[in-house]
């Protein structure tokens, strides 16, 4: 039976011919592409040499594509102004953010310490706005060490904070040998205070509960 070949049907001969390294089907010396039958390297046939090309083109043609989006487009310096503008301002306002607070609390416990005493109603409003430890720990410090008005004041402060340990510093006054005599009166005031600010809130919440 004649072998012929697999491109062209040519037929072929024992020194015509050869099978292509890459489909391995069988070419005539017309339909090879590169290589012959005395060479090591092997044979390519027409059609495995034409895909490769298509091939390396395809890729080829991707390439520029690829690289378009990649180059960085140049910076546009008009925007460096806003840029900044936009830092300076966002800066601004995280630090108003971080010092109010503390702003507040310092005007607050001057008008504690040092008075006067038509100042003392809007003072404790801005302290139990920003109420915590330092608070706390500032009204127990000049309740228990502060001269008779300081002293009278910031119990009454302490009855405006919402924190329940304000409670257990009145308590802990009320109860101590060394409270004199003229807080007494003052701390019932400011227990009283509290529990007309708070207490009615706790029980809607128990309540709801």
């Amino acid at each position: 039976m004649a072998i012929s070949c697999n491109i062209c049907n040519k037929e072929l001969d024992a020194f015509s011919g050869g099978r292509c390294k890459i489909c391995r089907s069988l070419v005539c010396s017309d339909c090879m592409a590169s290589g012959s039958t005395d060479q090591k390297a092997g044979i390519i046939c027409k059609n495995c040499a034409t895909e490769s090309k298509q091939s390396a083109q395809s890729q080829s043609g991707s390439d520029p594509i690829e690289t378009e989006t990649t180059v960085p487009q140049p910076y546009n310096s008009k925007r460096i102004p806003i840029i900044i503008i936009g830092s300076f301002t966002l800066l601004c306002i995280f630090i108003y953010l971080l010092t109010i607070p503390y702003i507040t609390t310092q005007n607050a416990m001057k008008v504690i310490e040092f008075g006067p005493d038509k100042d003392l109603h809007e003072a404790k409003e801005k302290l139990s706005l920003v109420t915590g430890t330092y608070v706390l720990d500032q009204l127990e410090d000049l309740a228990i060490n502060g001269k008779q008005n300081t002293a009278i004041r910031a119990v009454s402060a302490l009855g405006a904070q919402p924190s329940p340990r304000a409670i257990l510093i009145l308590k802990k006054l009320q109860l101590s040998d060394d409270t004199p005599e003229y807080l007494n009166s003052i701390i019932i005031e400011a227990l009283l205070e509290n529990e007309r600010l708070y207490k009615p809130v706790e029980e809607e919440e128990k309540e709801v509960k």
